[in-house]
């Protein structure tokens, strides 16, 4: 288990409302803060801070507290905010105009194209990933023999799982796979012309609900399946399954949403071909991950048009599937699976150590609002 500890504590209680479905506070310091529910304990304090969720008092948007519709979010000192989306920050600065917050941090969890943060009060991190590695001890599930080729755990239904779903059942992959794709997770359709991979596999339908026959319940990561299953890692499954087919949660547009379902991979050392958004695999590498472009022709990540992009992604599945030896391949690039699981590790202190720094420069008075212990 990952924990990262800190030189100092905040001596006063943050606000944070109970309602929030992540914890602000820990995000931007584990155990730097005592939090409190009660507004007026944390606005009498000689210091006032309070920590929310991005757009949290906006109605229609998941996490919406209309407790907090009414509150001045203007009359704190410092706020706190987190977002573990992918808002843009011109939506998110928008929104922290309109509540006329004056002083505030801001961890982002997407990076849009074109956008830039601003370094003296915004950082990227990405939540989801870091989330997995707080709930997961890693296991070596590495065997030369394994009864499946792939494993694609493909969450709710979005159009660039349904294209998953459809060519693995074309290409006669179902049967050497271990695939879900089930109705019980939340989720929505973003790309609005949806049908556009149904026309591609006019002659395969959509098998939708569906769960492999290959998956023995007892592999599953808990007996009920809901999307609080997502922080955790699918070892049974790996144990039985070379390769791992990655459908990132964003699957069109330019938008870099880095969240669990690479970092499963990432920190259980698999190769894995990944299907999402155009030009994701080369932002990872620029935050210091190697891909496999030793091993495979990773060229599709950077195609503009979705089906294309899909299509040369599934060339290289059928080229693992039906022409590689996974022993041979994963003794290639051992070298990059011990780099990118090191990796994760390392960025995580990176950009926590400017959060911590970011805190230190935004909270007045300097030393004396924080306590001399380990938080």
């Amino acid at each position: 288990m990952y924990t990262i500890t800190y030189p100092a504590k905040f001596r006063y209680p943050v606000y944070q409302p109970a309602s929030q479905s992540i914890d602000v506070t820990a995000d931007w310091g584990l155990g730097r803060f005592e939090t409190t529910n009660d507004p007026a304990l944390a606005l009498s304090q000689p210091w006032s801070v309070a920590a929310f969720r991005v757009l949290c008092n906006e109605p229609g948007v998941f996490d919406y507290d209309p407790a907090l519709a009414d509150m001045d979010l203007s009359q704190f000192d410092l706020v706190l905010l987190s977002d573990i989306e992918y808002y843009s920050v011109k939506e998110i600065r928008a929104w922290i105009e309109k509540n006329k917050i004056q002083r505030y941090v801001l961890a982002v969890g997407g990076l849009v194209q074109g956008e830039e943060l601003d370094q003296s009060c915004m950082v990227y991190r990405p939540w989801w990933a870091y989330n997995l590695l707080r709930h997961n001890e890693y296991q070596d599930t590495y065997q030369d023999q394994k009864p499946y080729m792939f494993e694609a755990l493909l969450g709710a239904r979005r159009p660039h799982r349904d294209y998953v779903m459809m060519a693995m059942d074309k290409t006669g992959l179902l049967d050497r796979s271990i695939v879900t794709y089930r109705d019980c997770f939340e989720g929505k359709l973003i790309d609005r012309n949806c049908d556009q991979f149904q026309q591609t596999f006019y002659d395969t339908p959509l098998k939708w609900p569906y769960v492999s026959a290959n998956l023995n319940p007892a592999w599953e990561v808990t007996d009920n399946i809901t999307r609080s299953i997502s922080p955790y890692v699918p070892w049974n499954i790996y144990q039985r399954s070379h390769y791992s087919i990655v459908c990132e949660t964003l699957g069109t547009g330019t938008t870099f949403f880095w969240s669990e379902k690479v970092t499963k991979c990432l920190l259980a050392r698999r190769i894995f071909v990944f299907f999402g958004a155009q030009g994701f695999l080369a932002r990872m590498r620029e935050l210091g991950f190697e891909t496999f472009s030793s091993i495979l022709d990773e060229s599709y990540d950077e195609h503009p048009v979705d089906s294309i992009r899909f299509e040369r992604a599934m060339h290289q599945v059928l080229q693992l599937a039906y022409f590689e030896n996974p022993k041979v391949l994963y003794e290639r690039i051992q070298a990059i699976l011990d780099h990118n699981q090191a990796r994760l590790r390392s960025y995580q202190i990176q950009f926590q150590a400017t959060m911590s720094d970011l805190l230190h420069q935004h909270i007045e008075g300097g030393h004396w609002l924080w306590d001399d212990e380990v938080g």
